[in-house]
């Protein structure tokens, strides 16, 4: 199997599991913060369908532009979940999030167009996101006599997160361009450290979720 091949069904498994965590989230959203989690899931999970049908139903040259739209949807979800989870002032939250906004809103005009892969965005949104998960951990820490870290369904699911960041903002950083590009040679292997990222972030998030129900 040539590596495009290999690229191209590594991609389509990860976006399809999205629904893993988006089950037990259906089953279970007993906070606010696991219900913006439920939402993320399922616009993303949408979003990612529909670009899997338009290219290989239609044979639609080019999704990229719903990916301008996922970044930001993406970063505003889990933005407000983790500002349920962690302290952090109102005016500062509702400052970052204006910020953040403006840039993609800037970027998908002037820099990457909505028929380009749109990395700075995304790079930016996943490096204030991973902040965000270490300030969580911070948070965790600082009660951590109070807390079973290996049973608390708060710390497994931002693991996934993590990992999910590390994992994007690496492929990001590897090359500005390399996720609008051919998925041959080096250029697969970043769609891959990529994919492979959001399948164990979502294997993670969904045992996450489902500890949170013996968790009530």
């Amino acid at each position: 199997m040539e590596l495009k091949h290999v690229t191209l069904f590594v991609s389509t498994v990860s976006d399809i599991s999205d629904a893993l965590p988006l089950f037990f989230l259906l089953l279970n959203s007993n906070t606010k913060a696991l219900k913006v989690l439920r939402a993320y899931f399922l616009g993303s999970l949408i979003t990612k369908l529909i670009t899997i049908i338009l290219v290989f139903g239609f044979g639609s040259p080019n999704t990229l532009y719903f990916y301008h739209i996922l970044a930001f949807f993406e970063f505003g979800c889990l933005f407000y979940y983790f500002k349920e989870t962690i302290p952090i002032k109102k005016v500062n939250a509702l400052s970052i999030f204006i910020c953040i906004g403006t840039f993609n809103l800037i970027n998908s005009f002037l820099f990457q167009q909505v028929t380009e892969f749109n990395s700075y965005s995304w790079g930016l949104n996943t490096f204030v996101l991973m902040i965000l998960g270490f300030l969580y951990l911070y948070t965790l820490y600082s009660n951590i006599e109070d807390v079973d870290i290996e049973r608390h369904s708060g710390f497994v699911i931002n693991t996934g997160l993590l990992i999910y960041f590390a994992g994007s903002l690496f492929t990001y950083l590897l090359g500005w361009y390399i996720l609008s590009k051919k998925p041959t040679g080096f250029f697969a292997n970043g769609w891959i450290i990529q994919a492979v990222a959001s399948i164990i972030k979502n294997c993670i998030v969904a045992y996450g979720v489902k500890l949170s129900y013996s968790n009530r």
